[in-house]
């Protein structure tokens, strides 16, 4: 019976051993992520996690590993061992610094209180759940019953705004850099892949370009442009191009140029008022479409502005231009700072989906415009500077 007893432990012990593996990864919390793919597509992905850092509750706290997460969402992750802290630093200038055991956190140059301080456990450094919901600016559940996180990662953000993808809200950050956010409004716009760039003017106001990459394969950049001053809209627009922007702020700072393709719109950044219009089609001349059948108007991404001209890029062509506003003469740029050579290339690239002059404009210097130039040397893409000298009128 003795033997019988010890068989009938040993057995029971095997058992126990090996489910132990399936109940422990039964209890692992899990970690599931909403995000967007393309063509506005919501996909799920579970985050992968090394024994060492798996997320665990303690004191009725859920902690995830703060690398994992951080990297995730495109977070550059430095480590300071010596003084135990750690940046994080994203695309758009965002910055988080923690310290170990310590409830304070400066997101934004701006110091925040934590509930509950990041800690280091086996050489991982983990943060509070309710950390990634605030600063991360994401929503995150905890699901008790099915020991499961869920975030969903809808928003772009900046220092100072956010973008819901979802919900195409765009509203701007209190100054705490937490609580309630200040709604701007809704963006109309298809999503699909999206980025956001923020560009400040003299006066303090600001220029947010929304660059949506749509299409197959994402050849589209649907720009669109909002000028704000505090929490009011002051003027927005969209332009349909094959090339990322940016926002169109005079050299001196005191003009922000809104454009749709056909006409422009300049407006006096100290009074927020609009200040000229043109008729960009008008003044470049829009060519007629060969085919009979109908007509096109060609429309133009603008790239720069000053009092006396406007640079713009031909959104069908590819082809870069500018216009003399008292004079109303109309210079091709790839005819005067192109070879003959890359004039014929430029050419015979410009229709749809062509790349055109191949040129970047970069800023005006010192009386000259200057374009990055990119060109094919065997198998890689190069770039070069060229510069167009402005007449004086």
């Amino acid at each position: 019976m003795k033997k019988a007893l010890t068989t009938g432990v040993l057995a029971i012990l095997i058992i126990l051993i090996m489910s132990y593996p399936a109940m422990a990864k039964e209890n692992d919390i899990q970690v599931k992520i909403n995000s967007f793919f393309e063509w506005g597509e919501i996909v799920q992905n579970n985050l992968e996690f090394g024994n060492k850092e798996k997320p665990r509750t303690e004191h009725g706290r859920v902690f995830i590993p703060l690398r994992k997460i951080s990297e995730y969402f495109g977070y550059t992750v430095i480590f300071n061992e010596e003084a135990k802290k750690v940046n994080l630093v994203d695309s758009n200038g965002k910055k988080v610094e923690l310290t170990l055991y310590s409830k304070k956190a400066i997101v934004n140059n701006k110091t925040v209180e934590m509930d509950v301080p990041a800690k280091m456990i086996n050489q991982v450094t983990f943060v509070p759940l309710r950390f990634i919901s605030e600063n991360f600016d994401q929503a995150v559940k905890w699901d008790p019953s099915t020991r499961t996180v869920f975030i969903d990662h809808f928003i772009i953000s900046t220092p100072d705004y956010l973008f819901n993808q979802k919900t195409l809200e765009l509203t701007k950050r209190d100054e705490s850099g937490k609580g309630k956010h200040l709604a701007l409004g809704k963006i109309p716009m298809s999503v699909d892949w999206v980025s956001m760039h923020v560009a400040k003017t003299k006066n303090g106001n600001d220029v947010i370009v929304i660059d949506n990459n749509s299409g197959a394969p994402h050849l589209y950049h649907d720009l669109y442009t909002i000028y704000v001053s505090e929490t009011n809209i002051i003027d927005q627009s969209v332009v349909n191009t094959l090339f990322s922007g940016k926002a169109v702020i005079s050299s001196d700072g005191e003009k922000v140029v809104i454009g749709d393709g056909k006409i422009a719109r300049v407006y006096d950044d100290k009074t927020k008022k609009l200040q000229y219009e043109y008729d960009l089609q008008s003044l470049f001349e829009a060519e007629k479409d060969p085919n009979p059948d109908g007509f096109w108007k060609t429309s133009y991404a603008i790239l720069g502005f000053e009092d006396n001209y406007i640079l713009v890029k031909d959104t069908f062509k590819m082809l870069t231009k500018m216009v003399y506003l008292d004079t109303k003469k109309i210079v091709n740029i790839y005819e005067v700072v192109l070879s003959k050579e890359e004039q014929e290339e430029a050419l015979q690239n410009a229709g749809p989906f062509g790349n055109g002059d191949r040129l970047k404009f970069i800023e005006e210097k010192d009386g000259k415009l200057i374009f990055n130039r990119f060109y094919d040397d065997g198998p890689y893409t190069k770039t070069k500077i060229v510069e167009y000298s402005l007449e004086n009128l």
